[in-house]
């Protein structure tokens, strides 16, 4: 079962009483609470009926003690395990609290509502998680898909009365990095990228070029300092930036995403240049905004259309070493960067 079901579930009343979500949107995982509480509860007793636990901290009494308790001046409460230890490492830690909590779902309280989140990477889809099949339902809150990110953010617009024609909305979706694989970033992200957007915009017109312009502007300007400092062949500032991101957290896989598409934006571009194609003429062939072309030009000086080949190649065979456990991604992508830099 999907987001979408679930909420129809809530909306109706028929949602069960035993639900594992498997969270991997908590933007829209949310939502499904934020419906929850209002479909069910009765806003004057919602302290009374409604119990939120950590798996991981909580004491096991605690939450057995709220899913066995009747609620009070209602006929439903509701109540929310969050951090669920299904993974199969964890599995044998957590073995009591997982059987204490399957012992329930035979004879299961019919007035509360219990809500499970897993928000891990990989859900073991063991014993457990076989009863609650049984005896509830298994849900899945997965990211957005293309279309869907795009009728997102034209919501996000008409909310702000600004209207979007599907190509611009899909524009701003592939500026917000959401759909990128192995992105970290939420609904969450993407809806404060687009409160900027709308707030740096006023009344200006919705262009390509306007919203490329002002997306990279606001758009982590980290890693685009990152992102000049190599395609200026200034090795020692863009060391300096990539150590410091990482100690800030940053995420390595996202930056190592960032230069591989500039490295592929600087082929296109050197290559329209061999072509001899006029600037327009480029910019609609590679699907780039006049700014970011400009931008692009005055770096390709600096590289061989051999060397961006080269450092292509050495992308993916970065890729394959990772995907393989074989690599440091810290250590392989500083390497790229000192390499393309020099």
């Amino acid at each position: 079962m999907d987001y979408l079901d679930l909420l129809k579930k809530i909306d109706d009343k028929t949602i069960k009483n035993i639900n594992l979500i498997q969270v991997n949107e908590p933007y829209l995982y949310d939502l499904l609470i934020d419906s929850l509480k209002a479909s069910l509860m009765d806003d004057g007793f919602l302290d009374f009926n409604f119990n939120q636990f950590d798996f991981e901290k909580s004491d096991h009494r605690d939450v057995i003690s709220a899913i066995e308790t009747l609620p009070m001046f209602s006929d439903k409460k509701i109540v929310i395990i969050d951090r669920m230890g299904l993974e199969k490492d964890k599995l044998s830690k957590n073995k009591d609290f997982l059987d204490e909590l399957e012992g329930l779902f035979k004879d299961f309280n019919p007035s509360t509502i219990l809500i499970m989140a897993f928000k891990g990477e990989k859900l073991f889809k063991g014993k457990f998680v076989k009863q609650v099949v049984k005896y509830g339902d298994l849900v899945e809150v997965e990211r957005l898909n293309r279309s869907q990110l795009t009728g997102f953010i034209k919501k996000a617009f008409a909310k702000n009365k600004m209207k979007l024609d599907n190509n611009v909305a899909d524009f701003i979706g592939q500026k917000t990095a959401y759909l990128e694989k192995d992105s970290k970033k939420t609904l969450y992200d993407v809806e404060n990228e687009l409160l900027k957007l709308i707030n740096n915009l006023g009344t200006r017109p919705l262009t390509k070029e306007e919203i490329d312009y002002t997306m990279v502007e606001n758009y982590d300007e980290n890693i685009f300092h990152l992102l000049d400092a190599i395609s200026e062949k200034n090795a020692s500032q863009a060391i300096y930036l990539y150590r410091g991101m990482l100690r800030a957290n940053y995420d390595p896989f996202r930056i190592y995403y960032m230069v591989l598409r500039q490295i592929r934006n600087l082929i296109m571009v050197r290559d329209s240049q061999r072509r001899r194609l006029s600037k327009q003429t480029a910019m609609k062939y590679i699907g780039m905004s006049s700014f970011e072309y400009d931008k692009l030009t005055s770096h390709t000086k600096r590289f061989k259309f051999s060397q961006l080949e080269d450092l292509h190649a050495r992308c993916y065979d970065m890729e394959k070493k990772i995907k393989t456990s074989s690599g440091d991604m810290d250590l392989l992508l500083e390497l790229l960067i000192v390499r393309m830099a020099s």
